[in-house]
């Protein structure tokens, strides 16, 4: 028994070591995304739940981008009260007004999820630079996910 135990000391060790390492390379990694400002031009969030709507959703007939991104700035005016967004059809340009400040989107292009979140990233820069910093940069992404997601069907949200 103990000429074992001696055997694997050194794979005992080792594997102590690495869970040591791991656990400081895992909190020093959590520290710093959570110290890093959020950025909400990025939306890593939205990118992803797109990729995930191009893989897996069941009938991609669904899938609209135009309006997907009209019902995303939707959503977004109706979480943040500073936001005011309005959609002409007949010009196909969405209007969105942060408190005295307009800026005009064109909607008429947007045949694919990438164009719709490259236009939305646009949105978003305009929407960074004009609010103020009490408004929550995460829960704007959250609502043009979400906003996104209730075009498909009832059932497909954010959780």
């Amino acid at each position: 028994m103990k000429t074992t135990f001696r055997r694997f000391t050194p794979l005992f060790a080792v594997v102590a070591a690495f869970l040591a390492l791991h656990s400081y390379v895992v909190s020093k990694v959590y520290a710093d995304n959570e110290s890093r400002e959020y950025k909400l031009t990025d939306l890593a969030l939205f990118t992803r739940s797109i990729v995930l709507v191009r893989e897996y959703y069941v009938e991609p007939q669904r899938i609209a981008p135009r309006t997907m991104f009209i019902s995303a700035v939707d959503a977004i005016q109706r979480t943040v009260p500073e936001v005011l967004a309005t959609h002409d059809e007949t010009a196909n340009e969405l209007t969105v007004s942060v408190d005295t400040t307009t800026k005009k989107f064109a909607t008429d292009g947007l045949d694919s999820p990438w164009e719709m979140s490259f236009k939305l990233k646009e949105v978003c820069h305009f929407l960074d630079e004009k609010l103020g910093a009490h408004v929550d940069r995460r829960e704007i992404e959250y609502a043009a996910i979400s906003g996104m997601l209730s075009t498909l069907d009832p059932h497909s949200v954010l959780l």
